[in-house]
């Protein structure tokens, strides 16, 4: 029997819930304001459903909004569907599992995006640039960080191994948006003690691309060997706004 918080993911991710122009771009928020913790995020979440803020970035709600729209959502025919006669969670279940999703895994997401960058930027040979992919590539094609050398471009997304274990179609979401990008996905994963594993592979792949000619990047290889991976190989933390 699927856990709660697994039958929540699917109902958020069937309807696109916290997709970016439905909640908050919150990775930007984190970038503009660089909160100090939880608590500091999820007031900046809050605030930003008001305009005037310098940093341009919208909320369309608050942590507790977004519960509230993953609540309703379960009692519509979809959600019903994917519950399967499993009762449904209360209101307070879906704000604990929205807050952390816009705010716990976002910021260690946040976090370890930056370690995997600098990780990059060590690994790689010194004639590839490395950078943080935009908001509108993070959201149009799943991916995290460029990656560019001799004229080729790859990039990189950067998952807990947990992806590995949700729901397919989430997946097939991911790998769809990947195919789009039309370069090479290379999926990065860290541990629950928060350690990348497989990243010398996935660089030494990464550069004998850059390399070499002619590769093709419709060449999907194993996740976890440090292949061009699709979603489909590997999996996702949740169904938000990666």
């Amino acid at each position: 029997m699927k856990s709660l918080s697994a039958i929540l993911n699917r109902i958020n991710a069937t309807y696109r819930l916290s997709a970016k122009n439905r909640t908050v771009p919150v990775i930007a928020l984190i970038d503009a304001h660089q909160p100090s913790g939880p608590v500091a995020l999820e007031g900046l979440i809050a605030d930003h459903c008001l305009p005037g803020c310098p940093c341009g970035l919208h909320s369309n709600g608050t942590v507790q909004d977004f519960g509230r729209k993953l609540y309703e959502a379960q009692f519509q025919p979809k959600g019903q569907s994917i519950l399967n006669n499993a009762p449904e969670g209360s209101l307070q279940d879906c704000v604990d599992w929205c807050y952390d999703l816009f705010v716990l895994k976002s910021l260690k997401g946040h976090n370890m995006e930056i370690r995997a960058i600098h990780m990059a930027n060590q690994h790689l040979p010194h004639w590839m640039s490395v950078s943080k992919a935009s908001e509108f590539q993070d959201f149009t094609f799943r991916i995290d960080i460029l990656l560019h050398g001799r004229g080729k471009t790859s990039a990189i997304q950067v998952k807990p191994d947990s992806y590995r274990n949700v729901d397919p179609s989430i997946r097939a979401i991911d790998a769809a948006a990947n195919r789009q990008f039309g370069n090479p996905v290379h999926y990065l994963y860290y541990d629950s003690d928060l350690e990348f594993y497989g990243a010398n592979d996935i660089f030494a792949r990464i550069a004998d691309h850059h390399e070499s000619a002619g590769s093709d990047p419709n060449n999907n290889a194993s996740a976890s060997s440090g292949g061009y991976a699709s979603a489909s190989s590997g999996g996702y933390a949740s169904a938000g706004q990666k």
